[in-house]
């Protein structure tokens, strides 16, 4: 918008009905409080994009200005209700509180969750939150033992894992609540998801029907859309990854092999039955692999198993290559050709992966009868809904001893500096 010198861009007691962010010129801020003089960057007028609300000083443009506007209606048909924004912003402010007020030495254990390369996960409760009359909430605790992490060469991915996580605040992707550090482990507390792994569920129910495939595929649409928008790669979807909350939605876990790419990266990960051809032929890869992945999901939640299987690593690899798929009949049409489409073996050609992203992928048919935003809130009712007896019920895992009980815990000797960036992360919390 482009105002005249000497023009009023409005009087005091007006109403300004859009955010205007100064590109160029000044404006004369005549009454109220703050600065006199607006220059380019500053803005005036935010207030209508929450409310009708009358302007405290009058406004008035010095040379010819310009600036960038927007409305409210423009706003909110883009990001939704502000009032909804205002209150997420909220909640997040008062989760960080509570996450900073947690006592790592009060935090007890309840249960083990899953036995891992590194360490354990680990069902823990806040034993000191009543007593500070903070409601007493269960979390997961990722403990990983430094030697280990170390031993393997592991360190720069599981900084590089909580630092991605801890930026990611999505409804579909675990939430890491903090960090925490000792001399002998790494510890990352999560959100607690009791509903177990989809990969019990689908191995217990062999096949999904095509509702439950298009629930679940929709979701990890929504949060391959999130993180391919800040650069993220999350190249390890698999059902052993994707764990049921007690509404039955998915979330997102280990974040072990997600990695923010700008261009392209060389880096050979995965799970084999999982690999996108452009990995395994070492050509670099970007995006596109994860798109390639939920071809392979859908694939597998429709059929009970995954597209290509080999009887060795070298067999398998060549089927993918080749790409080697035998449809059976239970996928429909429109699941085939959206199969078809995140399988192309040109990482430029693969749905998803185009100039549109994952506006394409959401507007394919297979997803036609799919209300994005009321999936988003999480307002569908899911197809499939675990049972969960108590906010401690690990019944929906598999049963793990623990593998520290009884082990005495000692530092190892590491070359020093070696967690510093961890430890920052820690105190960032």
């Amino acid at each position: 918008m482009s105002y005249a010198s000497g023009s009023s861009i409005v009087k005091a007691g007006g109403v300004l009905q859009q955010l205007h962010i100064l590109h160029s010129g000044e404006v004369s801020v005549q009454g109220g409080k703050g600065p006199a003089t607006l220059k380019a960057g500053d803005h005036f007028g935010v207030e209508s994009l929450f409310r009708h609300e009358s302007a405290a000083a009058s406004l008035v443009a010095v040379g010819q200005v310009v600036c960038m506007a927007v409305a409210r209606d423009t706003v909110q048909r883009q990001l939704g209700p502000l009032s909804a924004i205002l209150e997420r912003e909220a909640d997040k402010k008062a989760r960080k509180a509570t996450a900073k007020a947690i006592d790592f030495r009060a935090l007890q254990l309840r249960g083990i969750l899953g036995v891992g390369t590194f360490g354990t996960v680990r069902l823990v409760v806040d034993a000191t939150a009543r007593g500070a009359g903070r409601e007493q909430t269960p979390y997961a605790l990722k403990c990983m033992r430094k030697a280990k992490v170390y031993d393997m060469g592991q360190v720069e991915h599981i900084i590089n894992e909580c630092k991605l996580l801890a930026e990611c605040e999505h409804p579909f992707v675990v939430r890491l609540v903090r960090t925490f550090e000792d001399a002998h482990s790494l510890y990352l507390l999560m959100d607690l998801t009791l509903g177990g792994e989809l990969f019990s569920v689908l191995r217990a129910e062999k096949c999904f029907p095509e509702r439950r495939c298009c629930f679940y595929a929709a979701m990890i649409v929504c949060v391959f859309d999130y993180l391919h928008d800040k650069a993220i790669v999350y190249r390890d979807l698999k059902p052993e990854n994707l764990l049921i909350d007690a509404e039955g939605y998915l979330k997102v876990v280990d974040f072990g092999f997600a990695k923010r790419v700008e261009e392209r990266t060389w880096t050979v990960c995965g799970t084999p039955e999982y690999m996108a051809p452009e990995i395994i032929l070492n050509k670099g890869h970007d995006k596109a692999v994860d798109w390639w992945t939920l071809g392979i999901l859908i694939f597998e939640m429709f059929v009970g198993y995954p597209p290509f299987e080999g009887s060795d690593a070298m067999d398998l690899y060549k089927k993918i290559v080749q790409n080697d798929v035998k449809y059976p009949k239970k996928v429909g049409p429109q699941a085939l050709d959206l199969i078809r489409k995140l399988l192309h073996p040109s990482q430029t050609e693969r749905l998803g992966s185009m100039k549109n992203g994952a506006d394409d992928v959401k507007k394919h048919p297979f997803f036609r009868k799919l209300a994005w935003q009321s999936l988003l809130a999480k307002k569908i009712e899911a197809p499939f809904k675990p049972t969960i007896k108590s906010a401690l019920d690990t019944s929906n895992f598999e049963h793990f001893d623990d593998p520290d009980e009884g082990v005495a815990q000692t530092a190892a000797k590491l070359p020093k500096g070696l967690f510093d960036e961890f430890t920052k992360l820690c105190a960032a919390f």
